[in-house]
Order: C-alpha cells, then sequence, then structure tokens
C-alpha cells in the first residue's frame, strides 16, 4: 500500500505501508498532485514529482503556482526512480495500460483550457498525443484497446477512443464524474454528475446497453472489485438546503447477478 504524507507544500511524501504487519517506510520522494497509480504487476508506482528535498527547492524558487514536476516511475523494491516525461509541466492522473507498457496521462501545456490527453510507454520513449481536449476521469479497456474519457466545453459527457486509429466516439451526452473499467466483468461503470441525477451506472460491454445500478442519494464516487461482480458505491445523503451538518457520505456494495442488482 502507498499513500501521500501531507502535500507537496508541506513536505508531502510518498510512504509505503505492508497491510500486513502495519510498518510504514518513508520513501525520498515527494509528488506535485497526490495521485499515486500502481502499475498492474503491482512493482511500480507512477506519480508527478521527485525527489523530496529537490521538489521543496524547485517549488521555492518557482514561487509556488509556476512549479511543474516531471511524470516519474518509483520501483517498489528498489526504490529507484525513473523520469518519464523529464520536462516539468502540470501532469494529472497518470492511468497504467492493462498490460503495463504505457501511461495515459492529461497535460496542461496552459492553464487557461482543457488539458490534452497523452500516451508514452513506460520507458519514456514513444510519446503521442491522443486528443486535444479531455476531462478529468479516463479507463482503459481491459485489453488496452479502448479508452473511455469525459468531454469537456462543447463536446460533454462519456466518450471512447480507439488507440489505434484515434476514432472516437460519444457513448452519453450526460456529464460524468467518475470512470471505473475493471480488468474482468461485464464492461465499464460509470457516475451521472448532473445535479438530482447523480446514479451509478454500468456500460454493459457486450451490447453498450446502460444499466442503472442506483436510485437513490447522489453518487459522489464507485469502485468496482477487480473481477467486476461487486462495486462500492459512495452516496452523498443531503439532509435540508443549502450546507447542513446532518449531510453525510454513505458507503453501499452492490453485488451483481447478471443484470440484477443486489444491494
Amino acid at each position: 500500500m502507498a499513500y501521500v504524507s501531507g502535500s507537496i507544500l508541506e513536505g508531502g511524501q510518498i510512504v509505503f505501508c505492508d497491510p500486513a504487519t502495519g510498518r510504514s517506510q518513508r520513501t525520498p520522494y515527494g509528488v506535485q498532485l497526490p495521485v499515486l497509480a500502481w502499475s498492474p504487476d503491482s512493482r511500480s508506482l507512477a506519480f508527478s514529482g521527485g525527489n523530496w528535498k529537490a521538489l521543496l527547492a524547485a517549488l521555492e524558487k518557482a514561487d509556488g503556482p509556476e512549479f511543474c514536476a516531471p511524470l516519474a516511475i518509483v520501483d517498489v523494491e528498489t526504490q529507484a526512480l525513473r523520469d518519464v516525461v523529464k520536462e516539468g509541466a502540470p501532469f494529472h492522473d497518470p492511468l497504467w495500460s492493462p498490460d503495463g507498457s504505457k501511461l495515459l496521462f492529461s497535460l496542461w501545456k496552459s492553464m487557461e483550457g482543457p488539458p490534452e490527453l497523452w500516451v508514452i510507454g513506460a520507458d519514456g520513449t514513444g510519446a503521442k498525443k491522443l486528443l486535444p481536449a479531455v476531462g478529468s476521469a479516463l479507463a482503459c479497456s481491459p485489453k488496452g484497446g479502448l479508452v473511455a474519457y469525459t468531454g469537456v466545453d462543447d463536446a460533454p459527457g462519456l466518450w471512447v477512443l480507439t488507440v489505434a486509429d484515434g476514432k472516437r466516439r460519444q457513448l452519453l451526452k450526460t456529464d460524468v464524474s467518475t470512470l471505473c473499467w475493471p480488468a474482468k466483468g461485464a464492461g465499464l461503470f460509470y457516475a451521472t454528475s448532473d445535479e438530482g441525477n447523480a446514479h451509478a451506472w454500468l456500460l454493459r460491454a457486450r451490447d453498450e446497453k446502460h444499466l442503472q445500478l442506483t436510485t437513490a442519494g447522489e453518487v459522489c464516487d464507485l469502485y468496482p472489485s477487480p473481477d467486476g461482480k461487486q462495486v462500492a458505491v459512495v452516496v452523498t445523503v443531503v439532509e435540508g438546503a443549502g450546507v447542513d451538518v446532518r449531510d453525510r457520505n454513505e458507503l453501499y456494495v452492490l453485488t451483481l447477478k447478471g443484470e440484477a442488482v443486489a444491494e
């Protein structure tokens, strides 16, 4: 298990923890964004950051908002670090291909517009821009040939991109906040984000039918199991108008049995 202790502004560092023993080991690496991506074989971790002390020095020199860290990969066993993209830029949400050979990431070249979608080999070669604009959620199909993503501006909703030829098509016009595509299971899980209509859904792979999994509450996040047979759903329960101390998040686990959902 890995987590970020604090933030880069506070000297946050990556910490490895053994769940079996509870022992933690603080690494010499810090992050710009608290987003860590495990490789499929659990041997490597991708993140935006680098050597902790060097990051703090660069942050101080760049006066905060102008600071940008490289996209890096650390070997969990040896803690050896290598930069995948050495030029600093605001990277966000690195995502491994299912076979661990590539990394997808969204890249802001200008903070005034939406980020671009890029793919690069895990060894730092073969960088390629896939899309000129992409939203904040990405998911790879189990075989890596498709990328689901959220659209932006005049092309919102849920989209899918064929990596080989760059062709894309819109699957849903409704705004989507979360995407998860487990290695096994029936298809792509997503959550709609429209106010009053934030529910969990399954886009079934075999016929692209959209199956609604929740009907009550406002779904703010979801986490399918690796086999795709269960999904944990975080639901926001709003008790009153505006901010109410009784508002809360509740966790539910849904079990998929064919097309039926048992709560």
